[in-house]
């Protein structure tokens, strides 16, 4: 993000306020990489970090495909994963690995209780999307 992106960016989030509208910072990072993407929302004043939505409008834009980008936030920069991203998902798999999770805790215990919150966390907010895009669909 250059310096007049980050000016623009926070010049609409202070229209949207002056309008009445409940605003959070959702923060756009090209680079991020999930070690550094909690201490750049914090940097930013963002309460989440959005690091593939701008990647994907960007390509959808330069095909003059028409795109709706509608994200559910699962982690935060207040709020971060219970474990490292990696022992959560693995991402050439595109699935969790769950002799790398059971080995998380068992080498962490303590996590457990937060992993399980989490984890009805990610049920929660998946149930959340569901109903969002249901109401998407409805109005197209």
């Amino acid at each position: 993000m250059t310096a007049a992106d980050e000016v623009a960016w926070r010049a609409r989030g202070q229209a949207h306020q002056r309008a009445g509208r409940n605003v959070d910072a959702l923060l756009c990072y090209r680079e991020a990489v999930a070690a550094d993407r909690y201490a750049i929302g914090r940097e930013h004043g963002a309460v989440a970090v959005d690091m593939e939505t701008e990647t994907v409008a960007r390509l959808c834009a330069a095909k003059s495909i028409p795109m709706l980008a509608l994200r559910v936030v699962s982690d935060s920069p207040g709020a971060p994963f219970p474990a490292p991203p990696n022992v959560l998902f693995d991402i050439e798999k595109q699935r969790t690995d769950f002799s790398r999770l059971l080995g998380y805790i068992a080498r962490n215990p303590a996590s457990a209780l937060s992993l399980a919150q989490f984890s009805n966390q990610i049920a929660h907010t998946k149930t959340k999307l569901a109903d969002a895009l249901t109401a998407v669909i409805a109005v197209l």
